[in-house]
């Protein structure tokens, strides 16, 4: 095996096209861009920061529960913990973010009563509240333009609810007009890189998959990247499950409770109703190669197969490894780039290192 250095990598660029190609490619621009299935193999792709491991993902997510049950206070919780980069049900928030929450159907008093209850007199600077915006087919969509072009710490965006946010509901069955209200919010998640909750409520009738129980057509899940479905498991409404649909993680469902004193949730653990994602074990081998000692790894193809013993051939381990590129950076914080020297196809493994803000509740005002 060789002994490769930093100096020694020159990482991969994308050749500039030649004008000629370029000029055909324009002529041909009536086609459909297809790839080859070796061609998008050989790709990789920007890794993403989750909000929550293993709960919440860039993206646009719906959040549907019966009426009173408790959505609000559930959408509080996650919000004021993300703001502040606490953990929240047990899932890891990587660092605190600033979080915008809508909350259309309070006012402000009563989102003030509902904070000191839930936090105590420890606001965050982090998360900003307001009662009052524009509908999605009016100006709500360059409203939540311009205020997220102004914060690149932006991690979270919560819409309570999309009732309020719409400006023509006569039609609750219509799968293209609930499809492309949800489209236009997705476009804003996607541009900014952001988080975003949309609270809607579940129809009446039962369903032994939750999903269906979402008031509305499929055309809302449709254009969504996820859902969450909280729904109560005794009559005495304190103990709830809430299920996770997404197209970033594995299904789960998460049972909890709520403090009576607090109103906020905490988790029960259900081993029996929570789906456990099988660790990758190439990936878990590949991710001890860059530690704190030594952070960054270069080596080829070949030195990989030969330390992690898999059965695969270079150019399939590199295949394998573009695609998982993603999950190794949010998983184990290990980012992964390929490069060469003269002669040698390389890859390098560097380890981010995680560092985790902590938030000063000390009250900066003299007087409040």
């Amino acid at each position: 095996m060789t002994d490769f250095t930093t100096t020694d990598f020159i990482p991969d660029k994308k050749k500039a096209i030649d004008p000629n190609i370029l000029e055909a490619m324009q002529l041909l621009s009536r086609s459909i861009d297809f790839d080859s299935m070796r061609e998008l193999f050989r790709e990789t792709f920007e890794s993403k920061n989750q909000t929550i491991n293993g709960l919440l993902s860039p993206g646009l997510y719906l959040f549907a529960g019966e009426p009173k049950i408790g959505k609000s206070f559930f959408m509080l919780q996650m919000a004021y913990n993300v703001s502040i980069g606490e953990s929240f049900l047990g899932f890891e928030v990587p660092s605190p973010g600033s979080v915008y929450y809508l909350a259309l159907e309070d006012t402000k008093a009563r989102l003030q009563d509902r904070l000191l209850k839930m936090f105590g007199a420890k606001p965050s600077d982090n998360l900003f509240l307001a009662t009052q915006a524009s509908t999605i087919e009016d100006k709500l969509l360059t409203q939540l333009d311009n205020t997220l072009s102004g914060d690149r710490d932006a991690h979270l965006v919560i819409i309570d609810t999309l009732q309020k946010a719409r400006k023509d509901t006569s039609n609750p069955f219509n799968y293209s007009a609930d499809y492309d209200v949800m489209g236009k919010l997705k476009s804003i998640a996607d541009k900014y890189n952001v988080s975003l909750i949309v609270v809607h409520h579940t129809r009446k009738q039962e369903s032994n998959n939750k999903a269906l129980m979402i008031s509305g057509t499929n055309g809302l899940l449709g254009a969504s990247d996820g859902a969450f479905i909280m729904y109560s498991t005794d009559e005495t409404k304190t103990e709830f499950k809430v299920e996770l649909h997404s197209r970033d993680h594995e299904f789960q469902s998460i049972k909890v409770k709520r403090d009576k004193n607090t109103l906020c949730f905490y988790r029960v653990e259900d081993e029996a109703d929570t789906f456990e994602e099988k660790k990758d074990e190439l990936l878990e081998k590949v991710s001890k190669l860059a530690t704190e000692e030594h952070p960054v790894w270069i080596g080829t193809a070949t030195d990989l197969l030969s330390i992690t013993g898999a059965e695969y051939t270079p150019n399939s381990l590199s295949y394998y490894l573009n695609i998982k590129s993603r999950q190794l950076f949010s998983d184990y914080h290990i980012k992964y780039e390929k490069g060469r020297t003269n002669k040698t196809r390389l890859i390098r493994l560097t380890l981010i290192p995680q560092e985790k803000k902590v938030i000063n509740f000390d009250e900066q005002d003299e007087w409040a």
